[in-house]
């Protein structure tokens, strides 16, 4: 039995969302049963105060698909299996959700949230993700003025009647919802910061699970509208997961300024990550690399 089990900093609910379907691909992949067990993670979202002391944040939106067997050899991913980098290829976001999303089985609960957003979200919606409050250096913050040309543009073309609007910033979307009060503004009623605090601090009182509900819930909604305008995050980059077919744009620092040098370079690179993925999907080759590394380092 292959086990998703991988210890790692502190870090948000999709960043080891990402990780663990990519681990269940490798599983699915070599016709291996699995078992997911993140409690090691230390997400920023473990709640065990409500959970009854349970670490494992799988557990509290997803089903495992079979329990743990101790009975049969139980292997544990590897640094290979579920790297994080996020490749940007249409073709990985059909294989992830053909291997893995596929398989997902929500909790009763999550379930009954989620399936009410398939009528909430309404035929011909635009939704939008604006990044604010956390990760700004690594990933610069794209300005709302992009935001409201865009989406002017393509609320132009016609082709829809709605913006659904998913970010962290409560000033971000009040400012979209004036600007655009022309048209039908949605969002959900979740948690947002509305003096830039990142709202999943690790230091304020525990609501773990309830932040992490309210973010799938948004990364949800997102899948299921007509197109996107994604800001460059793992949030947006998992509602491609939800739906790989779905069209959309990217804002981050390439293609706001226009740079085709750097959008040309990060489509080399996806291309390598995206080769280097398919071959530590291979058990085979996988185990050839590995046994390569350990007389290379035996013998240095």
């Amino acid at each position: 039995m292959y086990i998703v089990k991988f210890p790692a900093p502190t870090r948000g609910l999709f960043a080891v969302f990402i990780e663990a379907v990519r681990c269940i691909d490798f599983a699915v992949s070599n016709n291996l049963p699995y078992y997911v067990d993140v409690s090691e993670s230390n997400s920023l979202y473990t709640d065990t105060e409500r959970m009854q002391g349970d670490k494992n944040i799988w557990n509290y939106y997803f089903l495992q698909q079979q329990p743990l067997d101790h009975s049969v050899p139980i292997y544990s991913a590897g640094k290979y299996e579920g790297n994080t980098n996020r490749i940007w290829r249409r073709s990985h976001f059909k294989r992830i959700y053909n291997r893995a999303i596929r398989y997902l089985q929500f909790t009763p609960t999550v379930a009954a949230v989620l399936q009410q957003l398939t009528t909430a979200i309404p035929a011909k919606t635009l939704g939008v993700h604006v990044r604010r409050t956390d990760h700004y250096i690594e990933v610069p913050q794209v300005s709302i003025e992009v935001y409201k040309k865009l989406v002017t543009q393509k609320m132009q073309s016609g082709k829809f009647d709605h913006i659904f609007v998913s970010t962290d910033d409560d000033t971000a979307l009040a400012e979209l919802k004036e600007y655009f009060g022309a048209y039908s503004v949605l969002s959900n009623e979740v948690t947002r910061s509305v003096d830039g605090t990142p709202v999943h601090k690790p230091d304020e009182p525990s609501s773990g699970y309830q932040l992490g509900l309210e973010a799938l819930i948004d990364a949800y909604s997102l899948s299921l509208c007509s197109e996107l305008i994604l800001a460059n995050s793992n949030f947006s980059y998992c509602s491609l997961y939800f739906n790989p077919n779905i069209a959309y744009t990217l804002l981050d620092g390439f293609n706001v300024k226009g740079e085709k040098t750097k959008l040309f370079a990060a489509w080399l690179h996806n291309l390598y990550l995206d080769a280097r993925y398919h071959f530590f999907h291979s058990a085979r080759l996988l185990g050839y690399y590995r046994r390569w590394k350990y007389f290379k380092k035996r013998f240095a």
